[in-house]
């Protein structure tokens, strides 16, 4: 039997339609208003071989059991097809062109071209060489399969939303247009859950066959995660997969489209695998910031592959390699879809609010992922958008309760990272932001009856209260830095110290003890707002200009060593009562953990 694997996508918007790169490759070519989708000039050649387009043979010959491979398109016009083939090995892409065909066709008209048996490349597509000016209406991928290969898949798309509105309507009118009232084979076997932690949309005007809003208390991430999990579980037929997935995104409906066909010709021993979507940036849509994350062996948490511009057709073939077994390996939930079976035996998430859950779901289950070019979101990046409500307290927090919960990460030192980031910011006067690590240690020592409890919406907004506030450049009133030059391009460069400054501003904590105030420089320095740690321009400074460069904006920070003695003393007691019962809260949690998980648990949480 023949089945559809991929569509042809083109870009459907002036936005994208500026990186057309990710669709096909050559110069831009006009785009129709009415059914044309392409006009193709003469003698421009336009190559397929795409992110969007190009067709991961290996992967699908791997994971299903792809038997012949045929390539359909509409066109009209004269022009060659040229199928190729395209393999990495670390040097640079490696062309292999398989034939090609000539067709002069008067009138719209559907070919079909098959590719040989002999292909092996990593990804297989086709290039058009126009010798008159020619129109791409569309087209399509089919593969051979047997009737055997094919199981029946029901998946189950849960999103949760709170507040963001702008995104969630458009998406759900996307979505039931694209995909509930289509004619391919996913409208009879797609349902769309909607958990609404803002409680702002009215379900009765969105409810609709195989739509559902579903209210629900403001639980955060990993609560309305489990709800959506619930309700997938128990709808009616029970989901086979469930689709977990950021509301504040850019959907491409063929993305899910290939999901839900990948997951019905999966071979039996991938069939327990999670299906991982990359994130595209929305800042710069040709940019790739995350396929999967890792934790490493010193605790920091990254992309598996990090931020490639996907125009470029040897990153798209990085993205097809093999790759390396990674330890720590986890699928972001902006788009992670996972078997029914993987949820009812791990059970469901934490209930930590926000940051984190998907890390620990994943490691916790440990499935193995699949990737595949083409299946993917939008989604805004996350340059520039640091804040310690979030970064410092959740991440922290629920970084310790994981390992001792879980059981994952184990020989990771969190704790490291903690006195680590204490100390750079307390020597760039970041008071507010050392509190939150406290708050973090301090809450996770509550033990996990603390986390039974539903106060993550309140937490979260008492500590934004310790956020400092910057304010745009041009509304920054200050007289006693009116003089002072700040060149926003050189915010992050780096200077030069002495041996001697570099001895004193260690010994005193940057001026904080054992050093006369009247010694400390009147000129502030200047640093980034975010991560970034520059000692050299905050050396013994009364006071610190805080800049955000892409933001914009801008804050002073003056040293404080009355409130330095008090975090110090808070930090050393912390750390004490830490370490004598670190043992007895990593069992607490540990012992906690079925409790955590279960259905049972969660449906009293959110009160269902």
């Amino acid at each position: 039997m023949e089945k559809k694997l991929q569509t042809l996508i083109f870009p459907d918007n002036e936005k994208v339609q500026r990186q057309w790169g990710i669709y096909y490759r050559g110069n831009r070519c006009v785009q129709g208003k009415d059914d044309v989708k392409l006009y193709i000039p003469a003698f421009e050649v336009i190559d397929f071989s795409t992110f969007f387009n190009g067709f991961s043979y290996r992967k699908w010959k791997t994971y299903t059991n792809l038997g012949a491979l045929h390539l359909y398109i509409e066109m009209k016009g004269n022009f060659d097809v040229e199928l190729v083939g395209y393999d990495y090995h670390g040097i640079q892409p490696e062309r292999h062109s398989y034939a090609t065909f000539h067709y002069e066709l008067d009138k719209k008209e559907n070919v079909c071209i098959a590719f040989p048996d002999e292909c092996k490349e990593q990804m297989v597509a086709f290039e058009i060489h126009p010798y008159a000016d020619c129109e791409l209406y569309g087209g399509y991928y089919t593969g051979e399969y047997l009737e055997s290969d094919v199981r029946e898949v029901e998946l189950a798309l849960a999103t949760t939303t709170c507040f963001k509105e702008e995104y969630i309507i458009h998406n759900m009118e996307l979505l039931k247009h694209e995909i509930l009232e289509s004619d391919d084979e996913i409208s009879r076997h797609f349902y769309i859950h909607v958990v609404d932690n803002g409680r702002t949309l009215e379900p009765e005007k969105y409810n609709c066959d195989r739509l559902t809003v579903h209210p629900n208390k403001n639980v955060g991430g990993s609560g309305g995660f489990a709800r959506g999990m619930i309700e997938s579980l128990h709808q009616e037929p029970k989901a086979t997969h469930v689709l977990l997935m950021d509301d504040d995104v850019i959907i491409l409906p063929e993305s899910l489209k290939r999901t839900y066909t990948l997951l019905t010709l999966l071979k039996s021993e991938y069939q327990g695998k999670f299906i991982a979507g990359a994130m595209l940036a929305m800042e710069d849509m040709c940019v790739m910031h995350e396929d999967l994350g890792t934790v490493r062996a010193d605790g920091e948490v990254c992309p598996v592959h990090r931020d490639l511009n996907v125009t470029e057709l040897v990153n798209c073939l990085k993205l097809e390699e093999k790759r390396p077994k990674v330890r720590n390996e986890f699928g972001a939930w902006w788009y992670c879809c996972m078997p029914r079976e993987a949820i009812e035996k791990n059970g469901l998430p934490l209930p930590i609010f926000i940051r984190s859950d998907d890390l620990e779901y994943g490691l916790r289950c440990h499935p193995g992922f699949i990737t595949m070019n083409g299946i993917c979101l939008w989604h805004m990046g996350f340059t520039n958008k640091f804040n310690p409500a979030i970064d410092l307290y959740q991440v922290y927090r629920n970084m310790l309760v994981i390992q001792a919960t879980s059981g994952v990460c184990q020989g990771i030192d969190f704790m490291a990272w903690i006195k680590r980031l204490y100390k750079q910011m307390m020597l760039e006067f970041n008071y507010g932001s050392v509190e939150l690590l406290l708050r973090a240690l301090e809450d996770y020592m509550k033990g996990p009856e603390f986390l039974m409890e539903d106060c993550g919406e309140a937490i979260l907004k008492e500590n934004r209260k310790l956020v400092e506030t910057l304010v745009p450049i041009e509304k920054f009133e200050d007289d006693r830095f009116k003089d002072i030059d700040i060149h926003m391009d050189r915010v992050y460069e780096t200077g030069v110290r002495s041996f001697k400054e570099r001895w004193i501003y260690r010994i005193t904590y940057n001026g904080h003890r054992f050093w006369p105030k009247s010694k400390l420089k009147d000129k502030p320095g200047v640093i980034g707002y975010d991560w970034s740690y520059q000692p050299d321009k905050q050396n013994l400074r009364r006071n610190l200009i805080v800049v955000n460069p892409l933001q914009q904006t801008m804050g002073v920070r003056t040293i404080d060593r009355d409130r330095f003695k008090k975090l110090q003393k808070r930090f050393k007691h912390d750390l004490k009562e830490y370490y004598q019962r670190k043992e007895r809260l990593s069992k607490a949690y540990a012992d906690a953990y079925k409790t955590f998980t279960s259905e049972k648990f969660w449906k009293k949480y959110l009160a269902i």
